[in-house]
Parts: structure tokens; C-alpha cells; sequence
């Protein structure tokens, strides 16, 4: 008798909302950043619609990813973003996500975009549009990528160098507890190469 494959699968979501499919039928849940009902717009914690460019880094503790449920060899293939104040009208642009396993406990990347990223396994690069409706929307990874215990971090970015702008979006983020992250956002078209420290980042 043939016996099934278990699928696995975790979905991030920025909430970190983490998403593990364990069984073709069976669908675990993992939050790794709480939503604390706080959100931000227009601040580079995460897509911005009304912005040319948003950069952000941060890392997901190995306290928070142990505390989620997450367990070592897991595979991670989807981010899930919340938005509470939607794009209007839908933008549309270039999406990036990369990831990167990690025993730091405090954030330790610099606030350099091109160091920060250096040696991080990029999961998405296509377009991508916000959509002009709120709550949780999904970004499909282009490549599965192995969580392998310990901490995690995370790099987003965001470019819509010459199409429509919209209104300022709004991106569920979590601010308890500092040091974790850096970003940055900017209305002009040059990209931009330097971030600043925050303690946003967005819910996962």
C-alpha cells in the first residue's frame, strides 16, 4: 500500500503569524510577533503604498520562534502582511523578502541595507500589488526556505520607482521590545542605502 508523503509548510505571516501545514488536511497557526492593535503608515516597517521605496530588517528572536510552536526543519513559503488602512488605489511594484537563520538574541545587522542583507537567502522578487482591501494578505515565497532552530531574520523591501502612488497604507506592527529592528522609507525614486534603529516591526 502506498503510503503518503506529510507536507509541510509554514506560512509567515507579518504578524509573524506563522502558518505550518503538517498533513495535506491539517493546518497549524504560529505567532511568533503579537498583534498588539497598533499600526503605522507611511514608516518603512512594511510595504508602503504612498511611498517610492521602504526598506526594513529585523530579527525574530529564537525566544519568540521557539515560543510559536515553530520546530527545526520546518519549511517556511508564504508571509502573510496585515493591513488595517488599505492602499488606495491598489499600488503596484517590485516586492523582496529575504530570510536568514540566526542565533543573535538583539539585532545585530547594522543599519547598512547592502550589510544588512549580505548572506540572507532571498524568498520573493516579482512584482507584487498592495491590495486596496484591509487585513491579512499573502506574499508566496519563490523558494521554500528551512528554518533550522534558533532566531530568524527578515528583510522587506518595497520599490514602485515610477508607477501610481497611493494613500498611506497602514501595516499592523508590534513595538515591545526595542532593538530589534531598523527601516527606512522615501518618496524618491534613488533607493535608499542607509536605515534607521526602531522598535516597529511588523506582526508575524
Amino acid at each position: 500500500m502506498k503510503q503518503m508523503k506529510h507536507a509541510m509548510k509554514i506560512v509567515l505571516s507579518a504578524l509573524l503569524f506563522l502558518t505550518c501545514v503538517q498533513q495535506l488536511t491539517a493546518q497549524q497557526i504560529f505567532q511568533a510577533i503579537p498583534n498588539l492593535s497598533l499600526y503605522a503608515t507611511s514608516a518603512g516597517f512594511a510595504p508602503c503604498g504612498d511611498q517610492r521605496w521602504t526598506r526594513t530588517v529585523f530579527l525574530v528572536s529564537p525566544t519568540e520562534m521557539t515560543n510559536s510552536g515553530i520546530t527545526n526543519g520546518q519549511s517556511i513559503n508564504l508571509l502573510n502582511l496585515r493591513q488595517y488602512v488599505a492602499a488606495n488605489p491598489a499600488a503596484t511594484g517590485t516586492l523582496k523578502v529575504y530570510l536568514q537563520n540566526t542565533t543573535n538574541t538583539t539585532y545585530s545587522k547594522g543599519t547598512s541595507w547592502a550589510t544588512a542583507i549580505t548572506g540572507m537567502t532571498t524568498v520573493v522578487n516579482s512584482v507584487f500589488t498592495l491590495p486596496n482591501t484591509t487585513g491579512l494578505y499573502s506574499v508566496p515565497f519563490g523558494s521554500t526556505f528551512t528554518y533550522t532552530g534558533s532566531g530568524l531574520y527578515v528583510a522587506i523591501e518595497w520599490s514602485n520607482v515610477g508607477g501610481t502612488l497611493s494613500t498611506a497604507n497602514g501595516h499592523s506592527v508590534n513595538n515591545s521590545t526595542a532593538g530589534m529592528a531598523v527601516r527606512t522609507q522615501t518618496t524618491s525614486a534613488t533607493a535608499p542605502a542607509t536605515l534607521a534603529a526602531t522598535s516597529y516591526r511588523p506582526e508575524l
